[in-house]
């Protein structure tokens, strides 16, 4: 099942990339319907209640929509630039580090928690709706240390989606931040 899933990832990358090159008209078209999908289901997911045209009227016309609370905005706008700053790292090169996972947490949470933005939590979380309990706070940095380790030594080896996705659960899972782990492991897809 899985690996039939994979190979239909593959085959879609293929086709795209026997489109290519794009014309700067289709790729700004295909940027800008990734970044609303992709900021519109990652908040939603975190109760942001912007349904997907009123998140593309505040990411593209720079729009404010009635009946929404500040925070829906600054969570949309805030996510835009975290997947901003993260295209710049992958053009750039930049590996994943400790320090690319609290920046991008730093990002995603800027506007609207930024006593905690970009820092590990300090104290015991729950996950709504999971019996789960993440590690206690102490354990946090050696854990994504571990992960980062873990992520390099796998990269090249792993199908990409499939390591993408290890890596967005291995993130959730341990919930390294007070909030914006959910919104910071999407990001990784």
């Amino acid at each position: 099942m899985l690996a039939e899933i994979l190979a239909g990832i593959d085959h879609l990358k293929e086709r795209l990339d026997r489109a290519r090159p794009l014309t700067p008209a289709e790729v700004q078209r295909l940027r800008e319907y990734l970044l609303v999908e992709w900021t519109h289901h990652s908040t939603a997911l975190e109760g942001n209640t912007l349904d997907l045209r009123e998140t593309r009227i505040v990411l593209l016309d720079g729009l404010t929509v009635g009946g929404k609370t500040l925070r829906e905005h600054l969570e949309v706008l805030d996510h835009r630039e975290a997947v901003e700053w993260l295209e710049a790292a992958v053009r750039e090169g930049q590996p994943l580090s400790e320090g690319l996972i609290r920046e991008l947490h730093r990002l995603v949470t800027r506007s609207t928690l930024p006593e905690e933005a970009g820092r590990y939590r300090r104290g015991g979380v729950r996950i709504a709706g999971s019996r789960h309990v993440p590690p206690p706070a102490w354990e946090v940095p050696a854990l994504v240390r571990r992960m980062v380790e873990e992520y390099n030594r796998r990269r090249g080896k792993d199908h990409p989606v499939a390591l993408a996705a290890w890596l967005h659960w291995r993130l959730a899972f341990m919930h390294p931040f007070a909030d914006g782990n959910g919104r910071t492991a999407r990001l990784f897809y």
